[in-house]
């Protein structure tokens, strides 16, 4: 076991974990991502359209690449799930670049942040999960699968588990009441 390996295993289950805890969300409270993409401006149709998007491509890279690693560890469709995740992540990256430079106040609408406006910890933490994502599909040789269980595979679990749970809280824990200094400044 490599430092290598262990470091894309944690980072897979943290990348396809969060994206699959983030489908699962948005798939139980369906309305709660409808009104979110309402305050940023999305009208009816694009809303139902886009929130049905996000869930179904949340729920089918994260739970699909989840499921494929912890049965398999590296294979080509834990690969190709964490390159799609990579894509996402950069989407939802750029795209809170963009509400977050808008200086609007709309929420987030994802994790524990869902009524939280939209702020550069949301942008952060999609890109380190973008970046992550990466990383993981270019060593996804080396990702273990979690059975049969070991010493290793359980470090790898509960720090995965740890990592996801803080990346999830991060926009909330870090959350600002004060506007965007970019959005002040016109950059």
């Amino acid at each position: 076991m490599t430092a290598i390996a262990l470091t894309a295993t944690i980072t897979a289950y943290v990348c396809l974990g969060t994206l699959a805890w983030s489908g699962l969300h948005h798939a139980r409270y369906p309305q709660v991502l409808l009104r979110v993409l309402e305050q940023q401006g999305w009208r009816r149709g694009g809303r139902w359209l886009l929130g049905l998007s996000v869930t179904g491509l949340e729920l089918t890279i994260g739970a699909a690449g989840f499921v494929a690693a912890v049965l398999g560890g590296a294979d080509d469709a834990v690969r190709l799930a964490l390159s799609a995740a990579a894509i996402l992540y950069a989407i939802y990256a750029l795209y809170g670049a963009v509400l977050t430079r808008r200086g609007d106040a709309v929420p987030c609408g994802c994790s524990s942040a869902a009524g939280y406006p939209i702020n550069v910890w949301v942008v952060a933490r999609a890109l380190v999960l973008s970046v992550g994502s990466a990383f993981a599909a270019i060593a996804g040789q080396q990702i273990l699968p979690l059975w049969p269980l070991n010493a290793t595979v359980t470090l790898a679990v509960l720090a995965s588990s740890a990592l996801g749970l803080i990346l999830w809280e991060l926009p909330a824990a870090l959350h600002d009441p004060r506007p965007s200094p970019l959005a002040q400044e016109g950059v």
